[in-house]
This record gives structure tokens, sequence and C-alpha cells, in this order.
């Protein structure tokens, strides 16, 4: 068994009227981060994607799942 850790990707800074500062999403950058991650990682046999429930941890983990076909 291998396992892989990715840590999230950048969030975008916080700005006024997000709903939770503290929970904030994937920026710009953070999503190019992701989707190069999710592209080196669909070179491997993955058979789960898990995630923590913070919404960036999340956004990134989506990416790897979807480029693969699995769910979070």
């Amino acid at each position: 068994m291998e396992l892989i850790l990715v840590r999230h990707a950048e969030p975008r800074a916080g700005e006024s009227g997000d709903p939770d500062p503290n929970d904030p999403p994937l920026g710009s950058r953070g999503r190019a981060q992701a989707a190069r991650v999710a592209d080196w990682l669909a070179r491997s046999s993955l058979d789960r994607v898990i995630s923590s429930p913070l919404r960036r941890a999340r956004e990134t983990a989506e990416v790897t799942a979807e480029r693969v076909g699995l769910s979070v």
C-alpha cells in the first residue's frame, strides 16, 4: 500500500463578503496548483481520494478525484 499526502492548494486571500473567512475557497493560483497536482496524481493508480472537510482541501481533492474518475 502506498499513501500519498497532498496539502491543500493556496486559498484565496480573505476578502470582505466571504461567508467564512476562516475557511476560504481556492484562489486562482490555488486552482492552478490543484490542476498541476491532479495531472501528476493521474499518472498513479489511485483507489481513493480523501479530504478534510475544509473548503480549500475539498476543492483541491475534487480536482484530482474528477480527473481520475473517483469521488472524494
